[in-house]
């Protein structure tokens, strides 16, 4: 007879196969209590009793389904938003969906990937609504994500990291108009819940506001100074992805960043050991070293722990020339 697993006959009793101790809901649970469940003991399948008897079983599949059909239809009343009222209600909903997926067990990678995508909408809808209410013509330019953003790792809690390619022949009588157009984006974001960027890494920002050419003198400025300053910024404008616009405009900063970090040791070699002085937050025994704030113990996450990843991948990415942010699909 045919196997059922290897070295299975199909005279195995059930027993010996099923995984157990078998977890199962009522119909009294929710789907949330579903998911949780699978996602605390590794499973894709929870039977579904009634006064003790069997009357359904709810996959894996069945939950992606539903978050599927919540984002889609989310993204679909995105990408129609006619004003900023509407866009600062639907990025409520954004955060709502968000907690519901990490109630849900959600992957970190599924989860940011979602999560990015829908915030990505909604700078797209912002970022038309202002360029078409002002007249301009968005295929001049190139919206850009950086840092977290760029890379495509939002979640819930995330402030502003972005800027601008425009096109130009006279640059210093065309930037005001593209900076006005940026601040307006960037307020409206900010009425929406993602703060205002501390470090001013933002479009409306003359400094984030450039030509491609500009862009690329500014990186090859601080690939060959690798001043400490250079190497801070390296790490948030580096992690680029064009996301609304003409995206073509980015190709030029992309190829160089595929390019010119690997021809420049001295670069890769400062990257590396600033990216060493992220240590782990490990006291002397070992264990975790944590500080007090408010009366209790605490750790940042992401400086002393996601940082040490990111800056690696980082720096693999410019010694190999991969390219670090991906266009949007």
């Amino acid at each position: 007879s045919a196997p059922t697993l290897p070295q299975r006959p199909l005279s195995t009793p059930i027993a010996e196969v099923m995984t157990s101790p078998l977890h199962g809901l009522t119909v009294d649970h929710t789907l949330q209590d579903a998911a949780l469940a699978m996602a605390r003991h590794g499973i894709r399948h929870v039977p579904v009793t009634d006064q003790g008897h069997l009357v359904n079983i709810v996959s894996e599949r069945d939950l992606f389904a539903l978050q599927r059909q919540s984002l889609n239809q989310l993204s679909a009343q995105i990408r129609i938003a006619s004003d900023l009222p509407t866009l600062q209600h639907l990025a409520g909903q954004i955060r709502l969906f968000a907690r519901n997926l990490l109630g849900q067990g959600v992957q970190a990678r599924q989860l940011t990937e979602l999560i990015s995508h829908l915030n990505d909408l909604l700078t797209q809808r912002l970022l038309h609504l202002v360029v078409q209410r002002r007249g301009m013509d968005l295929g001049q330019a190139c919206w850009l994500a950086f840092g977290s953003e760029g890379r495509g790792e939002q979640t819930v809690a995330t402030d502003q990291d972005n800027g601008l390619i425009f096109v130009s022949d006279d640059p210093a009588r065309d930037r005001p108009a593209w900076l006005a157009m940026a601040l307006e984006v960037n307020q409206g974001l900010d009425a929406c819940g993602y703060p205002l960027c501390q470090g001013r890494v933002m479009a409306s920002n003359p400094e984030c506001c450039l030509t491609a050419a500009e862009w690329m003198h500014r990186f090859a400025q601080w690939i060959d100074k690798g001043a400490p300053e250079d190497l801070l910024k390296a790490s948030i404008y580096f992690d680029l992805r064009p996301l609304a616009g003409n995206i073509q405009l980015a190709d030029p900063l992309r190829a160089m960043l595929a390019t010119g970090p690997a021809r420049v040791p001295r670069f890769l070699k400062q990257v590396a050991d600033n990216a060493l002085r992220h240590r782990p937050p490990l006291n002397w025994r070992g264990a975790l070293d944590t500080q007090d704030i408010g009366g209790r113990p605490m750790l940042d996450l992401k400086m002393q722990g996601t940082a040490l990843f990111v800056d690696a991948a980082r720096l693999y990415a410019l010694a190999h020339g991969l390219k670090i942010g991906r266009a949007h699909v």
